[in-house]
């Protein structure tokens, strides 16, 4: 073994004796900073991802419901009101058509200013009677003839402000042959009261339909 050099140092390893209380402390912050960043992204995403599927299933559902109520608007015979073009939020109709199993006359109204369950909102519901069932729409809701069904829920229109119908009339004429229906609904869906973080806008949809029957009722 050759002898050390006068003057040289001898280099020994530093002894591992682990973290330090604050490098400790820091590392923990920091990992909590990043795991709750992680966390809120995740839920914004999740929140996201529930409203665009809760708004893309509200669509799908109103929009067939609107189509259904149209395609039967355009088989009316007969208009029994309203009698004048104008914006309503009801449409009193005769049609043909099957039913029970047999083909017959029957009176339908569409009813599109009934409070829903959901504070703010109105459903339109659709009455079926017979022809000569004369009850006025208003108080149908106590008809015992007039068989009541909801086909289009959450409407937040259907006010004197905010009409579902609007009819009109050829050339300024004074009976309705055609019109137009316009729905306003949450799009948030069924969702709309459950939480205050949902979509809060509406989603409008549009639908046109002609009276082209009426002739038959003269």
């Amino acid at each position: 073994m050759y002898p050390r050099a006068p003057g040289r140092r001898q280099l020994t390893l530093r002894q591992d004796d682990g973290f330090t209380l604050i490098e400790v402390l820091t590392a923990t912050t920091i990992a909590i900073v990043v795991l709750l960043g992680v966390f809120a992204m995740v839920e914004a995403v999740t929140k996201s991802a529930t409203n665009d599927r809760e708004r893309g299933s509200a669509v799908i559902e109103q929009t067939a419901a609107v189509h259904n109520m149209v395609q039967e608007i355009n088989e009316a015979y007969a208009v029994k009101g309203p009698s004048s073009a104008g914006t309503y939020n009801y449409v009193d109709i005769d049609v043909w058509g099957a039913a029970g199993g047999s083909t017959k006359a029957r009176r339908i109204v569409f009813d599109c200013e009934i409070s829903s369950p959901v504070s703010g909102e109105r459903e339109c519901v659709r009455y079926v009677m017979p022809v000569s069932d004369a009850t006025v729409y208003t108080s149908l809701a106590s008809d015992a003839n007039a068989k009541p069904t909801v086909v289009i829920p959450r409407i937040i229109n259907g006010t004197a402000g905010a009409p579902v119908f609007e009819l009109k009339a050829p050339h300024g004429g004074s009976t309705p042959t055609y019109g137009e229906v316009s729905i306003e609904t949450p799009s948030a869906g069924e969702r709309a009261g459950n939480a205050a973080d949902n979509f809060k806008y509406a989603i409008t949809l549009h639908d046109s339909f002609t009276l082209r029957n009426l002739t038959l009722g003269e």
